[in-house]
């Protein structure tokens, strides 16, 4: 599950001066595929809901837009002991057909359980 925030950004469209803004919540699948010792790549299959507002700038006046994308695309991941950067593709099927490339890195946290 992934949770992203588009902070404010302004434009002028259509002679209007707008802040665009927006957050995005992700539920995605990945099956992991070793490639060599430490990188594997894996697909990536999910579903992600899309929540916009767009500010207009001199009326004050906002615009809300929801909407459901499918997501696609594909990732690869080193493993560096706990640590795991990694970089992903995705494409999001749906209103608007977007595209990203995210780069990050994780880390494991053990919560005192056996590995047996």
């Amino acid at each position: 599950m992934e949770l992203n925030r588009f902070f404010p950004v302004r434009r002028i469209i259509d002679d209007e001066e707008l802040r665009l803004s927006g957050w995005d919540i992700e539920m995605n699948i990945h099956y992991r595929l070793p490639l060599l010792k430490s990188w594997q790549v894996y697909p990536i299959t999910g579903i992600s809901h899309t929540s916009e507002k767009e500010l207009n700038e001199i009326t004050r006046q906002s615009r809300y837009e929801n909407f459901w994308s499918v997501n696609t695309g594909a990732g690869m991941l080193l493993e560096l002991g706990k640590w795991r950067p990694y970089v992903e593709y995705n494409f999001a099927w749906g209103q608007l057909n977007q595209q990203f490339v995210l780069l990050g890195i994780g880390y494991e946290i053990e919560w005192g359980w056996n590995k047996e």
